[in-house]
Order: C-alpha cells, then structure tokens, then sequence
C-alpha cells in the first residue's frame, strides 16, 4: 500500500482528473498528518493498558477505507483515505516505541528500527517499478490493488491480537 500511495497523485491525475485544488490538498495531507496525529496518540499518554487497543484501531481505521475504493469513484473519498492513513499511521509511532521499549534491549531497538527502515524503504521503491509495470499493461486496476492492498493490511491487523507486550505495568 505504501508504495501504491506514492504513486497516488499520479494515478488519480490520470484516471480520475483531479483538479489543481485536489492535487494540491493530496500533497499538503502528507506533512499535514503530522499535525493531527498527536490527537489520535494522545489516549495513550500514561496508559499503558491503552497501547494495543490503540494500535488494533488505528490499524483497521487506515486499511478498512481502501476496501471501499473500486466502488466509490470520488477523488475526495480517496484523498480522505490517504489523509487518514498517513495520520494513523504517524500516530501509532508512540505505542511502537513503548512497545519496543518493553520488549528489546537497547542495541536491538536499533538494529530492529534500521532493518525495517531500510526493508520499507527498499520495498516501496522495487513494489513502485512493479505496480508501475502492471498498471501501464492494466490502466483500471488501481482500484482493485487499493482493496487487495487494504485486505492484507486488515490481516496484519489479526496478527496484533497475538502481541502480547512485555511489560509490569501493561495490564
């Protein structure tokens, strides 16, 4: 889904004709994020016990929207799904780290946050040449990669009710 995202404003420029106000508040909802995620993250603030619920519904907030993409054709509704992605997925950000905190000695929280890092990064660019390649042999199936990118997002999020965090204080 990520790097579906950052190719978004190009997709929906070329199937959907967003206007110039559009592109303009797709791209401003990146760094935007920023501001409003703190307001999601803020049930957590010295409430341990609140850390999973917190991660289980950001989780299925920013994923379940894609599910609904290939039946709704409005740019908004999309902008709107990336707005709350990008904002979910910054505002989960805080209960990680505690949860990594509890759970890996310092030199592992490292080298767990480098590797991922670099995994994602990596992912996105080579999943951008391949998503690149099967949309210009296939034009209309942007809207069905968003919901199948949605779905395996939303069975991450079954793997979160197995996470158990580590910690005296949780719970």
């Amino acid at each position: 889904l990520w790097a579906l995202l950052g190719m978004l404003v190009y997709i929906l420029y070329k199937h959907v004709g967003l206007t110039p106000m559009q592109v303009t508040c797709l791209v401003a909802l990146k760094p935007a994020s920023s501001l409003l995620s703190p307001y999601w993250s803020q049930a957590i603030y010295k409430r341990p016990d609140k850390l999973m619920a917190n991660l289980l519904g950001a989780n299925f907030l920013r994923y379940f929207v894609f599910l609904w993409i290939p039946w709704i054709h409005s740019a908004w509704f999309i902008i709107l799904a990336f707005g709350l992605y990008m904002t979910l997925t910054r505002a989960t950000i805080p209960a990680w780290t505690e949860i990594f905190r509890w759970n890996l000695p310092s030199g592992q929280r490292e080298k767990l946050v480098g590797y991922a890092t670099t995994i994602d990064y990596l992912g996105a660019a080579a999943f951008s040449i391949l998503l690149g390649i099967i949309l210009d042999l296939y034009p209309t199936y942007w809207m069905w990669i968003f919901a199948v990118s949605g779905f395996l997002g939303l069975l991450s999020t079954s793997l979160l009710f197995f996470m158990r965090p580590n910690s005296e204080d949780f719970l």
